[in-house]
């Protein structure tokens, strides 16, 4: 499974977690979603040794849009942040693949997520 953006936040409300409902509230930015129907850009760390280490390396950077953050993840390891600390990425490590990101992997031109979902269902 691979939760993207919303499909993220989804995840972990399904799991009990929870949201931070407005971002720009506590960072007193809008780098997250900048303007409406314009995606934003920034870089995100990856965890090492994590299942997105693996694919992506220690650091991507990705689109983004989205005003609302995961709070807390039961059940889910943290394993990517923006740089002003949100969490941008959790998974299940144990899992053949339980993935979500809270960026828009479609925008642009970096296939390797939807690549490493594809390998995961064809195993």
């Amino acid at each position: 499974m691979l939760g993207v953006c919303r499909g993220m936040q989804v995840m972990v409300i399904a799991a009990g977690g929870s949201l931070e409902q407005h971002l720009p509230d506590r960072l007193g930015h809008h780098e997250h979603s900048p303007s409406r129907g314009r995606y934003g850009e920034h870089p995100v760390g990856v965890a090492p040794g994590s299942q997105l280490n693996g694919i992506l390396g220690n650091g991507v950077t990705v689109a983004t849009y989205h005003h609302q953050g995961v709070a807390a993840s039961p059940g889910y390891a943290p394993v990517g942040w923006s740089t002003d600390g949100v969490l941008e990425a959790v998974e299940v490590s144990d899992a053949q693949f339980r993935l979500g990101v809270q960026w828009h992997p479609e925008v642009g031109a970096d296939p390797r997520l939807f690549e490493a979902l594809v390998q995961a269902a064809w195993r």
